[in-house]
């Protein structure tokens, strides 16, 4: 799920850079999320990170285990909602030069204890949303990055 303008349009035609999410107010290209590390329940390593958010906003990591309008997305604020289903907040953590991340490398909680994946693993899937005041777009003042697939492993 992108806001890139290859799926569901982005609600003022606000396209981001392919495979980011919706621009947002202060960054060209909007938000995106990336994970590295390892996404294995009995030894995770797994880092959230989202680069391209707006300078210092508070953002919400969080997962769930099925996606919106077959993976597309749907309207949600300044950008595009795509997970859903069992949603869990994974943190929220305010950005530092519009980045921010989450997971175990960074002395968190790891990423599968927060999000309860069962021991024997399963797909799942994060977006990262934050808040976006300025004046932009909606009159919401949020807006999300792209969303991952994860499939974690026993």
């Amino acid at each position: 799920c992108f806001g890139d303008g290859s799926g569901t349009p982005c609600p003022c035609g606000n396209s981001g850079t392919p495979g980011h999410g919706c621009e947002n107010s202060s960054q060209s290209g909007g938000t995106l999320l990336t994970a590295t590390g390892e996404a294995r329940v009995s030894g995770d390593s797994l880092l959230l990170f989202a680069s391209g958010l707006t300078p210092t906003a508070p953002t919400l990591f969080f997962q769930g285990n099925e996606t919106l309008n077959g993976g597309l997305g749907v309207v949600f604020g300044d950008g595009l909602r795509c997970v859903q289903g069992n949603a869990v907040r994974i943190a929220t953590r305010t950005a530092s030069a519009g980045m921010s991340s989450y997971g175990a490398p960074a002395g968190d909680i790891p990423v599968s204890q927060r999000g309860a994946v069962p021991p024997a693993g399963g797909t799942r899937f994060y977006q990262a949303w934050y808040r976006n005041v300025a004046a932009f777009c909606t009159p919401s003042g949020f807006n999300l990055s792209n969303a991952i697939q994860v499939t974690w492993l026993p």
